[in-house]
C-alpha cells in the first residue's frame, strides 16, 4: 500500500505543481498520520480538595486581615523614623518608596 500513497503524492505534485519545500513537508505530514502514535500515560484527573468550611474561611481571612496591619503599622513606624520625610495626608507613599527612603537613609 506504501506504493499507492507515494504514486498519489506524485500524481498531486504534478496536478497542483507544489514547491520541493511544500512537498517534502506534505509527506512527512503524511507519513506522521499514517505511522501509529506511541501509547502515552494519560494523566489522571486531580480531584479538586473539599472546599474548606466557611468557619475555617473566615478564620484565615481574619489572620490575613491582621497579617497585613501588622505590615502597614510597620511601614508607617518605618516613614516616621527616616528624617526628612514629610508624608501628606492626601498624598500617600509607597511601600516601596518608603524601603528606597529607607536604603539611602542608612547609606
Amino acid at each position: 500500500m506504501s506504493g499507492t500513497t507515494t504514486r498519489d503524492s506524485e500524481i498531486s505534485v504534478t496536478k497542483y505543481g507544489l514547491r520541493a519545500k511544500s512537498i517534502q513537508r506534505r509527506i512527512e505530514v503524511e507519513s506522521k498520520v499514517k505511522a501509529p502514535k506511541p501509547e502515552k500515560r494519560t494523566p489522571k484527573p486531580r480531584s479538586r480538595p473539599p472546599p474548606l468550611s466557611k468557619y475555617r474561611r473566615k478564620t484565615a481571612n481574619a489572620r490575613e486581615r491582621d497579617r497585613m496591619r501588622e505590615i502597614n503599622e510597620a511601614f508607617e513606624a518605618l516613614q516616621k523614623a527616616i528624617p526628612g520625610v514629610e508624608v501628606k495626608k492626601e498624598e500617600k507613599c509607597t511601600k516601596l518608596n518608603t524601603l528606597k527612603l529607607a536604603m539611602n537613609y542608612i547609606k
